[in-house]
């Protein structure tokens, strides 16, 4: 009883300190979104962006990690919505990529 104990507290720790480790993990996703938008005069819209896939992989400097893909919407005008992905290694941005959009 005293090990099945051990191992259901082990197993609940670990499950809360993934959750909070994603939830950093988006928020630095969600700034880094929005930064890239504001450096190309973009607008992000909902202030939010929508976890799409996750898996482990190698990264480039071949370490195992955890890769996350994230969706977002912006706008360049106002009037359209568009999507942008963000990858994020860990929690280093591997890459961020924007939809065509008009530029006015």
């Amino acid at each position: 009883m005293q090990l099945r104990s051990i191992a259901l507290t082990s197993l609940v720790i670990l499950i809360a300190w993934y959750w909070v480790k994603n939830r950093e993990i988006k928020d630095q996703a969600l700034v880094a979104a929005a930064r890239y938008c504001k450096e190309l005069s973009l607008m992000l819209l909902d202030q939010t962006i929508v976890l799409k896939r996750q898996r482990i992989r190698k990264n480039s400097r071949g370490r195992w990690c955890i890769e996350r893909s994230y969706q977002f919407d912006f706008t360049s005008t106002g009037d359209d919505r568009y999507q942008g992905r963000i990858v994020m290694e860990g929690p280093r941005v591997s890459s961020i990529k924007l939809a065509p959009h008009r530029i006015d």
